[in-house]
């Protein structure tokens, strides 16, 4: 019979690895979005940008 302690211990890596999951899922998601925004962004003047 398993002991409280494993329990967990299969818990906590169960959990650890969904966070970690989610971590990586998130950017995905919203870099999928903005893309097409980031290359049609002008400047409100119209005028070019001095460097």
């Amino acid at each position: 019979m398993t002991n409280f302690a494993d329990v967990l211990t299969v818990l906590a890596a169960g959990g650890g690895l969904a966070v970690l999951l989610v971590m990586a899922a998130v950017p995905l998601m919203l870099e999928r979005d903005r893309r097409p925004e980031r290359a049609t962004v002008q400047r409100a003047g119209g005028a070019p940008a001095r460097r």
